[in-house]
């Protein structure tokens, strides 16, 4: 209730934050969608029994006599009841005019559409238990490109058995949205643009979509790179260069491709970033078409074509380095006609706020006034346990074996006091030298030393989250190099697909999750018989998260797997990983 109302407020002072809120509209007991198109008005309804009193006069026959004892209902007429409803309950006039006559093309019964409180998208299939509802279509045929639509709902009448009515509404003038969820519930104005119908708008300011920012600038700033993001409308860019738009209301998918291929080199000429003082030369790292959403973004590439007037384009410059930096700045040059300024935010650990980027002042800066900001790096790996040798004394041997052969020659020679000296001698060295030259061999009859659980544990711990922080690095190379730490030579091109692929936010364009916490929950170790290998079953779990395109997404896995950790080299590693599952938290 409390994130209701909090979200109700922000709503009503035209305040939304760039991440979604509860929307408390999207579960009104009705909702009506609306679409505004060349010809005709569409509407979609969906009216919970708990307000059919207030559309009553659109009810079929067989419906109004249903309920006409339960909620009082009286005039069965319905020829009579459908004029009232045009005329008196849901009235649409255009430019000023007498109400629109529509046609009813279907009533009936069905089950509310459940739709998500944050994102407003249609729950799955198997989450949708919503109440009975009624389902209700309307057409209104129309001529001419109207500058304006007057829509007034039906009015809030009480009946004893009915309580206040409260309508969700969604408007959209040529498949672009114009408001997202907003209760409706006296007569709105909304001018319409058929030009460019993103800027068609409402008079009441209360109702606008979500996603309103036509250029944002995002500056991302890491430990291990500094990112700039911008997105912006390729319609709106078609002044700065010829991309093949003039007067397209779609954009196919070989043109999404011409539009990529000229946009690539122009773009990096208008971006200046700076960091500690130097000016940078970034890398354009993608460019990609986008479909702005309520809380998440869709990628377009070469999947269908898309609408000139809603579709944008995200493009990500990146420069790699080692540490925070103390300054980072942006300058942005390309500011289209219609677009009198950029929404522009810098994001490090703790966030930012959105300022406003224009002509007359381009730049965005950021200071470090972060407090011992972490830096990624590889966990210290707890060292294998030496094995158990026998010190060899090469030197006392040696003696003593001269003292073998000088008791030997004792025994066959005369000079017993010569050769009886030398062998006593040898032998006396052989005991006082024998600290002086020694080798290590490993002790045959020492039993192998079996592993103890929590060092075990420790191990990989250590090695997992060693995997994870690979991929800290956006090089391919530096990926492999931080992988070859802790995975053996034959894994290491299976595992570095098998975690990219678990780390990526396929929708988001392959951007990759950076992993903050590995948590090993359980591990049940088997030794291999020495103390230079084991086997495990274990289960752990990750937390991770990306900025990107102005949304920060998080990624929980949980994963349970069979690993062999045997020692390479003087290191523990991974010679052997079997993912059993994979479970997204």
């Amino acid at each position: 209730m409390i994130r209701i109302l909090i979200a109700t407020l922000l709503l009503a002072l035209g305040v939304l934050a760039h991440d979604p809120v509860v929307n408390p509209a999207v579960e009104a007991p009705t909702v009506m969608h609306m679409f505004v198109e060349r010809g005709q008005i569409r509407v979609e309804l969906e009216i919970e029994e708990e307000s059919l009193f207030a559309f009553r006069n659109l009810l079929s026959n067989e419906i109004y006599a249903e309920l006409s004892e339960e909620l009082g209902f009286e005039d069965r007429d319905s020829e009579a009841r459908l004029e009232r409803f045009f005329d008196r309950d849901l009235i649409l006039a255009l430019d000023g005019g007498s109400p629109l006559v529509g046609e009813v093309t279907a009533v009936k019964w069905g089950k509310k559409t459940l739709r998500d409180l944050l994102s407003t998208e249609i729950l799955p299939a198997d989450k949708q238990k919503g109440p009975r509802a009624v389902h209700a279509s309307l057409v209104y045929r129309t001529r001419g490109e109207a500058a304006r639509l007057s829509i007034r709902p039906p009015s809030r009448v009480l009946s004893r058995r009915s309580p206040l009515t409260r309508i969700g509404f969604r408007l959209f003038h040529l498949a672009v949205p114009v408001a997202d969820y907003r209760f409706i519930g006296a007569t709105e104005l909304v001018d319409l643009d058929w030009k460019d119908p993103w800027f068609s708008k409402f008079h009441n300011k209360q109702f606008f979509r979500f996603n309103r920012e036509l250029l944002q600038v995002f500056l991302y700033i890491e430990a291990l790179e500094v990112r700039a993001e911008i997105v912006f409308r390729p319609r709106d860019f078609q002044e700065f260069v010829d991309l093949g738009l003039e007067g397209k209301e779609r954009i196919s998918v070989e043109l999404q491709k011409k539009i990529h291929d000229k946009l690539v080199p122009f773009l990096p000429k208008h971006l200046k970033l700076t960091i500690d003082g130097k000016t940078q030369n970034p890398t354009l790292a993608s460019l990609q078409f986008l479909q702005l959403r309520i809380g998440n973004t869709e990628i377009l590439d070469g999947v269908r074509e898309s609408r000139t007037a809603d579709t944008f384009l995200g493009a990500v410059f990146v420069v790699s380095r080692l540490g925070w930096p103390d300054k980072v700045s942006l300058d942005w040059d390309l500011y289209p006609s219609r677009v009198s300024a950029a929404s522009a935010t810098a994001v490090d650990l703790e966030n930012g706020l959105p300022i406003q980027l224009t002509p007359e002042y381009p730049i965005l800066s950021w200071n470090n006034h972060l407090e011992d900001p972490p830096v990624p790096a590889f966990l210290d790996v707890p060292a294998p346990r030496k094995p158990l040798t026998l010190g060899i004394p090469v030197l006392g041997i040696a003696l003593a074996v001269m003292g073998l052969v000088a008791l030997i020659l004792l025994l066959r020679r005369k000079s017993r006091a010569l050769w009886g000296g030398s062998a006593l001698a040898c032998f006396i060295l052989a005991f006082l030298l024998r600290p002086v030259w020694t080798i290590s061999v490993p002790d045959p009859f020492a039993d192998p030393a079996a592993i103890e659980d929590a060092e075990a544990s420790l191990i990989l711990e250590a090695s997992l989250a060693n995997i994870y922080h690979a991929y800290d690095r956006r090089d391919e190379n530096l990926v492999y190099d931080g992988l070859a730490r802790t995975v053996d030579g034959p894994l290491l091109a299976q595992l570095y697909v098998q975690m990219r692929k678990s780390l990526e936010f396929a929708n988001q364009g392959g951007v990759l999750a950076k992993v903050d916490s590995v948590v090993l929950d359980s591990a049940k170790i088997q030794p291999l018989g020495s103390a230079s290998g084991f086997s495990a079953l274990c289960r752990w779990q990750i937390s991770g998260s990306v900025g990107h395109w102005g949304h920060v997404h998080r990624r929980y896995n949980a994963y349970v797997a069979e690993l062999r950790m045997a020692v390479r080299d003087g290191s523990w590693k991974i010679t052997h990983l079997d993912v059993q599952s994979e479970e997204r938290l």
